[in-house]
């Protein structure tokens, strides 16, 4: 692969969030047979952090402008895809599009997925004495627009509030804020009684990060309860 290619697949990665931390890449050559002869061709592999997700591009033709590449797919087996483009010549700037496809589908969806809190697993950890009193209140309409707005202020107070009296580093601040904005953007989108499951193993997950001992991990739900109490039907 040409260099001058190679610096501007990396300068595509340094102009998105985490790109340069989050990719390597490996030159290589791999063997190819045609009739009775076998050559070498040149074999790069962008590879994202420590995961079978990669992004190979070769230069199987006759000169350094010409290109195919394949990536593996995000799914239970990390298949890999055909070599692209089928049945022509490809040239870099397939090989930029595809990139590009590659980051945004199959990139994006393992971030969503490794972000993604186990609800299940964590509400088997709620405490039964946060276990709301009641738990008989089912709820399933949505949250008016006047709603949302006051959860969402109430929630921004309730991050400060754990920040400021929990968390000890930049990567607890992370926690605590990437746990209330999940909370926080799934008021749009949960009825009342859904985002309030949600919010327990949300709590408890940050409490759980956090390494808070139960009498701790119980203030932060005081302090929920308190912020939201004047909300109107809310099953809490």
């Amino acid at each position: 692969m040409k260099l001058s290619d190679k610096n501007k697949l990396f300068q595509y990665l340094s102009g998105i969030h985490g790109g340069l931390n989050d990719f390597t890449i490996a030159d290589a050559s791999q063997a190819i047979i045609e009739g009775n002869t076998q050559r070498k061709i040149p074999l790069s592999t962008i590879i994202y952090k420590k995961t079978p997700l990669h992004f190979e591009i070769s230069n199987p033709f006759e000169t350094f402008d010409q290109y195919s590449y394949r990536y593996t797919l995000f799914g239970p087996n990390y298949q890999w895809s055909r070599t692209l483009p089928i049945g022509q010549v490809g040239y870099f700037n397939d090989v930029v599009s595809g990139f590009q496809l590659w980051i945004s589908t199959h990139i994006e969806s393992y971030k969503n997925e490794m972000s993604e809190i186990d609800l299940w697993g964590e509400y088997t950890k709620v405490p039964k004495s946060i276990i709301l009193e009641n738990d008989n209140s089912f709820d399933s309409s949505q949250f008016t627009n006047n709603e949302k707005g006051q959860l969402k202020l109430a929630l921004s107070d309730l991050k400060r509030l754990i920040i400021e009296n929990f968390a000890n580093n930049q990567s607890q601040i992370d926690l605590v804020s990437e746990n209330i904005n999940y909370i926080a953007s799934k008021v749009d989108s949960l009825s009342k009684f859904d985002w309030r499951s949600v919010t327990i193993a949300v709590l408890i997950n940050i409490s759980t990060g956090l390494m808070l001992d139960p009498e701790k991990a119980k203030l932060i739900w005081d302090w929920f309860v308190s912020l939201v109490s004047s909300i109107p039907q809310l099953p809490i």
